[in-house]
């Protein structure tokens, strides 16, 4: 019963301490804000910590920043359709190519985001006259879902694929250059 879930919780959050590097306060707040945005859905402390560590295993990025990144933007990121993993991978990636640090990062993201959202016939714009109709299609697809998280991922596999000065004309539609992550 109670009980049980109790210690099961106090075990989580111990080994979240010990193998990111955070307090237990920083675990508990990050737990709290996770479970508060994921409406407690699949929100498993302990899935939460292996996933950070292999994150840090593959990446480099420490654990801590990687948990840290996932719980400040979990908030625009839940309502965007991320996972939790999904957020922590974003972080990781991000970090890793990046001179800022996990929660610099996901203040970054927390403006992009939502300009996403709001761009989203501009961005498809971009990417069709670029002669990417099928990426302008899977964008399209992806707005009409409310899937901004399958938009994200799209433009960002794709972003490369543009030339120079289809890259200046989409860059300033995501934000000023203060917000975006690098």
């Amino acid at each position: 019963g109670d009980t049980q879930e109790t210690l099961k919780a106090t075990s989580d959050a111990l080994e979240a301490v010990k193998v990111t590097g955070l307090t237990v306060d920083e675990v508990t707040t990050a737990y709290r804000g996770l479970k508060e945005s994921f409406g407690g859905v699949d929100v498993d402390l302990s899935k939460i910590t292996d996933n950070a560590v292999g994150l840090e295993e593959k990446f480099g990025v420490a654990a801590k920043s990687s948990t840290q990144f996932a719980a400040a933007l979990a908030p625009v990121g839940a309502e965007a359709g991320f996972t939790i993993n999904q957020l922590q991978a974003l972080g990781a990636v991000a970090e890793s190519q990046s001179s800022k640090s996990g929660t610099a990062l996901a203040d970054s993201f927390a403006r992009i985001i939502p300009v996403l959202q709001s761009k989203g016939i501009e961005i498809i714009s971009i990417f069709d006259k670029a002669g990417k109709v099928d990426v302008g299609q899977k964008l399209a697809d992806s707005f009409s879902k409310g899937d901004t998280a399958g938009a994200f991922n799209t433009l960002i596999r794709n972003y490369k694929d543009l030339d120079e000065a289809q890259q200046k004309v989409l860059l300033p539609l995501l934000g000023k250059p203060r917000d975006l992550p690098g």
